[in-house]
């Protein structure tokens, strides 16, 4: 029943679009008219006076319709230059052929390329969705073995359940199940009593279940790089029962998270009253700060390479668990993390992968997972004027000194202890992608020492 209420029926009213006018209606109800006297015509100079008039108040139609519709486009074209230049219409403009997935041979480690469909796929899906792989150094065993258990959360109230169900997107592709949004609300709308038991009963036990863990993979076209699977952007189809559940973990672990302020203030991604201009100014702050103390002072931003798809799990539980997370959403979102796989259709060939590392892709809680892993470097001991903010995956490390002498050494000690915390989580930084920014009374490179010019940064 609430498939059937959900799924469109023919002969029902349509929205138009706004370029649609009262004069078009007329002219298309003309061109109706005029077939309609066509059809029922049985002499035949009839018949031909009547097809050259249909086709005359056609072509007066298409005109008008094509007229309306043009004008309509440079009306938008112009308007979201104005407020959006870099928006949908910037991207489709770019790079028109992007959404077109168009798979190639990709080069693997060893230097080879992969030689048919299924070891094209598999090679791209190991990629994108890795392994926890290599062997555990004794600090990493210790992370694994903490990562076990404290008192429960309340179950889900109804008004939460609510909100979560009614928050899913009805146009957004659907999951491997095949039931779009409008679907779920209508199930909802039809026995709220059983959703708000299912979802509760999973909290309660602690366990996600796995048809939500599994996702079907679409890849888009990213970058023009011949052979290589970093040219590939994947975006997962999650069922939609699993995303609002999803959303209701994700919504429990940020208000335990930030009621007792655990997350590190120089975080601003993802971070709900938090913004880009926020971080902005904060960084505009220290640099100000550093020159009323005639300081000279560095900006280096630091990307971390695939950071969400190779946020490590067991990290992620064990950081949870010495932030006293309750013991039900400790359990589930351990569920969560446990056993998932993706599958990828491809010209006839249907590929299914399980991973074990990074966020999964397309789920509400992905940010906040990889938000905790670079919570633990920014609380980071850092020495006397050296701090380091966050914005989403990438760091910006700030250094004031008051002789320029001293830059080296001071952010290669800084540099050192970043360097740990990658090794400790598992991630790497994408050094091809470090840049120095110097400020000051002289705000040029070649003021600075040659050790510490980007390329060198970049080593």
């Amino acid at each position: 029943k609430p498939a059937g209420k959900a799924s469109p029926r023919g002969g029902q009213w349509r929205k138009k679009q706004v370029w649609w006018t009262r004069h078009l209606e007329i002219l298309r109800s003309k061109v109706r008219r005029a077939k309609r006297k066509l059809f029922r015509a049985k002499d035949l100079r009839d018949i031909r006076f009547l097809r050259a008039q249909a086709k005359e108040a056609e072509g007066i139609y298409r005109f008008n319709l094509n007229k309306v519709k043009r004008e309509d486009w440079e009306d938008r074209c112009e308007n979201v230059t104005a407020e959006d230049p870099f928006g949908v219409h910037f991207d489709v403009a770019k790079n028109p052929d992007a959404r077109f997935f168009q798979l190639s041979a990709l080069r693997k480690e060893n230097g080879d390329l992969t030689t048919n469909t299924k070891d094209t796929i598999q090679h791209l899906l190991d990629f994108h969705f890795p392994q926890d792989q290599g062997p555990d150094s004794l600090q990493h065993a210790k992370i694994r073995e903490d990562s076990q258990l404290l008192p429960s959360t309340p179950p889900f109230s109804a008004p939460e359940i609510e909100v979560s169900i009614k928050n899913i997107n009805s146009k957004k592709a659907p999951g491997p199940d095949g039931f779009y949004g409008d679907v779920i609300k209508e199930a909802y709308s039809s026995n709220k009593l059983f959703i708000h038991n299912l979802f509760n009963s999973c909290l309660s036990a602690g366990y996600f279940p796995k048809r939500w863990k599994r996702a079907q993979v679409v890849m888009f076209n990213k970058k023009n790089k011949d052979h290589d699977p970093g040219a590939y952007r994947p975006i997962c189809l999650l069922d939609a029962l699993g995303k609002a559940l999803d959303k209701l973990i994700t919504q429990r672990l940020f208000h335990h998270l930030l009621s007792n302020n655990l997350l590190h203030p120089n975080q601003y991604g993802f971070i709900p009253g938090k913004s880009a201009s926020d971080a902005i100014l904060e960084l505009q702050k220290w640099i100000s700060d550093a020159r009323e103390e005639s300081k000279h002072s560095v900006v280096i931003s630091l990307d971390v390479q695939s950071a969400f798809s190779r946020v490590w799990w067991p990290m992620v539980l064990h950081i949870l668990k010495k932030y006293n997370c309750p013991s039900n959403l400790f359990k589930i979102v351990g569920s969560f993390l446990d056993d998932r796989s993706v599958f990828l259709e491809y010209d006839g060939n249907i590929i299914s992968h399980a991973y074990s590392t990074g966020c999964p892709q397309g789920s509400n809680s992905g940010p906040l997972y990889w938000l905790l892993i670079a919570d633990k470097a920014l609380k980071i001991s850092f020495e006397n004027d050296v701090r380091l903010l966050a914005y989403a995956d990438d760091f910006y490390l700030f250094t004031a000194t008051t002789g320029k002498q001293n830059f080296q050494a001071k952010i290669t000690r800084a540099m050192e202890q970043l360097e740990l915390w990658s090794r400790k989580a598992r991630a790497n930084f994408a050094h091809e992608k470090t840049k120095l920014i110097p400020f000051g009374k002289k705000a040029s490179t070649n003021t600075l020492p040659t050790a510490l010019t980007e390329a060198n940064l970049s080593n």
